[in-house]
């Protein structure tokens, strides 16, 4: 599917985890703003994508001042790879 997307010139449809990563490191998050995110997937998916997440070393957690709230954030290692990427696709559209 993706090849075939690639080939249209379309872009390649993007997993739950790409989304949530993606939509962490373009702005300050809680968990539950996060889960409610039907655009990306059910509840329960976007909770088992989070702590994937978060057991891969892409996404860390703060706790708020109340220390209830927990607030996403990308890792080091996610900002790595999204510079990665970027050079990746600056690469593939020279070509």
């Amino acid at each position: 599917m993706r090849e075939i997307a690639r080939e249209a010139g379309a872009a390649a449809p993007q997993s739950p985890e790409q989304a949530l990563l993606e939509l962490i490191t373009s702005q300050a998050l809680t968990v539950s703003d996060v889960i409610v995110r039907r655009d990306i997937a059910s509840p329960s998916t976007v909770h088992a994508k989070l702590m994937l997440l978060r057991r891969t070393g892409l996404v860390s957690w703060q706790l708020g001042p109340e220390s209830r709230t927990k607030y996403l954030q990308p890792t080091e290692r996610a900002l790595e790879y999204f510079l990665h990427s970027g050079r990746n696709l600056q690469t593939h559209r020279g070509q």
